[in-house]
């Protein structure tokens, strides 16, 4: 799971810099296409670093998109809905992420025995 939020870091970076280039619109495009990619592509891996590969250039697309499509919706969002339009995403993510917690727990309680496959 770190090396995810590994590419998500680098994708962050990334992105300010591109977007300032040429616009946000092509980041969030090649960003949702690359995660779309690169996670097939890891359910298809074979070993453990082919699957870290992967889950890095998930996560990097993922951090390559996220940064200019939160600035995309805030752009075009209503002034009263702006609060609620950038929270609402940033609230689902945290549950997507107590939810695969819980299913590594529910798999391995002691954590001592996890498979990455």
């Amino acid at each position: 799971v770190s090396i995810v939020f590994m590419g998500v870091f680098t994708g962050n970076l990334m992105c300010g810099p591109c977007s300032d280039r040429i616009g946000r619109r092509w980041p969030v495009i090649i960003s949702s296409a690359a995660v779309g990619i690169f996670g097939i592509l890891s359910a298809f891996t074979m070993g453990f670093w082919t699957l870290s590969t992967a889950r890095f250039f998930v996560g990097l697309a993922f951090g390559f998109g996220v940064p200019a499509s939160c600035a995309y919706c805030l752009e075009i969002a209503p002034t009263a809905w702006r609060t609620f339009v950038y929270c609402l995403p940033c609230c689902l993510y945290m549950a997507g992420e107590a939810y695969s917690a819980s299913i590594i727990w529910l798999d391995d309680p002691t954590m001592k025995h996890l498979d990455w496959r």
